[in-house]
């Protein structure tokens, strides 16, 4: 039996320090490592201190039966936005709560866009807001995701 592979894990730096290009391209190597958002398609389109935009677009694997986007493809948008948000200042965390309310339908072909704020950020707590939007600007989804600060450094696989 071959015994499992150890990973190398890399500390990265305090986001504080880095500029938005290095943030961004953190942040993608975050979401390439994330097998959900790979399958879903969820892309990440730009991070700031406390700020995550993330995007996707609605393809026949979204669908439900009634032929709109199903509801927990547009709730792991929006988690996975709160998530990007969250770690955005390079130290670790968990979602501890998390609520969504739904607007309106999404059709196949169209984008949604998910935009999540840090609202607050304590030692121990953070909450963010996240707004899921359609192409045309309207809004799909509201979620509002509260974290557990762990207060140690992300570390990923050595890139």
């Amino acid at each position: 039996m071959t015994p499992p592979a150890v990973l190398q894990l890399v500390t990265l730096p305090t986001h504080e320090t880095m500029n938005d290009k290095q943030l961004l391209s953190e942040a993608r190597r975050m979401a390439s490592l994330d097998a959900h958002m790979q399958h879903l398609g969820i892309e990440v389109v730009s991070v700031a201190l406390g700020r995550a935009v993330l995007s996707l677009k609605v393809v026949e694997k979204h669908l439900n039966f009634n032929r709109t986007c199903h509801g927990g493809v547009i709730f792991s948008l929006a988690d996975a936005a709160f998530g990007m948000c969250s770690s955005t200042h390079g130290v670790g965390g968990a979602g501890i709560a998390a609520n969504i309310t739904y607007q309106v339908a999404v059709q196949l072909g169209e984008t949604l866009t998910a935009t999540a704020v840090e609202v607050s950020r304590q030692r121990r707590f953070g909450v963010v807001q996240i707004e899921v939007r359609r192409d045309d600007g309207k809004l799909v989804s509201s979620f509002l995701g509260t974290s557990y600060i762990s207060g140690k450094p992300i570390a990923l696989p050595e890139a």
